[in-house]
């Protein structure tokens, strides 16, 4: 899950317990969160079989980093479609 505090840092917590900062320069925009995710924190999982490929990390972002980064907050769980920014707002969703 990632999480940010009102003071602006934002931490990702993984399974495990493990802790992460994300880095100020991964946390400005969520393109660079997500470049961050898979390239320098290596989050994800080993393939399990050789014929198989490697997982991708699945991000959760908490209220408070849906706003940090300009996302709508949750809707109601299972009523309706799903909530989506307006168009032309976040071009990398």
């Amino acid at each position: 899950m990632v999480d940010t505090t009102p003071d602006g840092q934002v931490s990702a917590y993984c399974v495990g317990g493990l802790v992460l900062d994300v880095p100020g320069a991964a946390a400005k925009s969520l393109p660079a969160l997500i470049e961050w995710t898979l390239a320098e924190a290596r989050l994800g999982q080993p393939r399990l079989h050789r014929n198989g490929r490697d997982a991708d990390p699945v991000l959760v972002l908490s209220p408070a980093a849906l706003h940090r980064y300009g996302l709508p907050p949750p809707g109601p769980v299972g009523r309706g479609p799903p909530r989506r920014p307006p168009p032309g707002r976040h071009r990398s969703v």
